[in-house]
């Protein structure tokens, strides 16, 4: 209860919101996540479409840290992309990312052969879409 009561003074909740986001706990690794998001919603339309065309250019399904950190700097990745792997990473005795540690939403599109999202609903997938607020 005393943690929750400093999270919500922290973030000045006056709406007695009953989640935590990443931004309460780690504001610099959820900015770092959201710029990375932002990046790739820019400059592929869909974060599908980045995993693709951008990242996973191998098609092996999965990156380790020194395949990621090359692909964040062919896409204009400028924030340190060591860090941002590390923060993507869905547990310490991984040594590689895939598409779910990145978006689960596009990795079910994958499987679903939804490649334009288009059984998607809502406007979240756009760049400004963040949960900061």
């Amino acid at each position: 209860n005393k943690l929750w009561r400093g999270i919500r003074s922290a973030r000045n909740d006056s709406t007695k919101s009953h989640f935590v986001t990443l931004h309460d706990l780690d504001p610099a690794a959820a900015e770092l996540l959201w710029s990375f998001r932002k990046l790739l919603l820019e400059r592929f339309g869909s974060l599908l479409a980045a995993w693709q065309q951008g990242l996973d250019t191998r098609k092996a399904g999965r990156l380790d840290e020194e395949e990621f950190c090359s692909r964040c700097a062919d896409i204009g990745f400028e924030s340190d992309a060591h860090l941002l792997f590390a923060v993507l990473r869905s547990g310490p005795h991984k040594d590689t990312i895939d598409l779910s540690d990145i978006d689960l939403g596009a990795t079910q599109a994958y499987y679903r052969d939804d490649e334009q999202l288009s059984t998607m609903r809502g406007t979240q997938s756009s760049p400004e879409a963040s949960p900061r607020s």
